[in-house]
């Protein structure tokens, strides 16, 4: 009767180191995957700011691109009506 007491009572000891260790690695695992859960958010917020700066330089580098389209369109029309007042000015003095 002893033995068995004395294996029950060694039995229930290892129960309870077992149920011990898995509450330990539970908490250990929820804690590290909290932490994990946190340093992706983080990265992924880094990486939400940095798409948005990149878009925001794109879309700047777009509204440059048109000035300078508009700018050489502006430039060219203006060569074009130099010329032809130029060739206004030949064609009048050639006519004198």
């Amino acid at each position: 009767m002893d033995t068995e007491q004395d294996d029950h009572d060694v039995l229930e000891s290892e129960l309870n180191e077992m149920r011990n260790r898995v509450t330990t690695l539970t908490r250990q695992l929820r804690r590290a995957r909290e932490e994990f859960e946190d340093e992706m958010l983080t990265k992924e917020n880094h990486l939400q700011r940095r798409f948005r700066e990149f878009q925001e330089q794109l879309e700047e580098e777009q509204r440059s691109k048109e000035r300078a389209l508009q700018l050489v369109k502006d430039l060219e029309n203006q060569l074009f009506m130099t010329r032809a007042e130029e060739t206004e000015e030949e064609n009048g003095m050639l006519a004198l």
